[in-house]
């Protein structure tokens, strides 16, 4: 169990999606003052939903949708590419039925 983490990634997943973006985060927000930024990873498409808590205690929201972008955590001075963190990844181009995005990814051979 870590305690008092400033940051936390989640890697979102259908089955834990509704949880990680509601309930998840609320008790997170509620009962961890440490922690200043939360961000939400997704499997279907190039996209990094970053929540940073401010100092009045609301929280901002930014996203990066395109393997070009990056964003950048300055709680702990670190920038993410989001090309490095879907390094080898390939996404798919159907629309899976069950999902506003792109179907699951898969991995590259290298």
């Amino acid at each position: 169990m870590l305690t008092n983490p400033v940051v936390i990634i989640e890697v979102l997943s259908p089955s834990t999606e509704a949880f990680d973006r509601g309930e998840k985060f609320a008790r997170l927000r509620n009962w961890n003052p440490s922690l200043k930024d939360y961000l939400l990873v997704a499997q279907t498409a190039p996209r990094i939903e970053h929540f940073t808590r401010l100092d009045d205690g609301s929280w901002l929201y930014r996203s990066a949708e395109d393997l070009a972008a990056s964003l950048t955590i300055a709680s702990i001075g670190c920038t993410l590419q989001l090309a490095e963190i879907y390094d080898r990844i390939v996404f798919s181009t159907e629309p899976d039925a069950g999902e506003h995005d792109a179907a699951a990814p898969e991995e590259a051979t290298a």
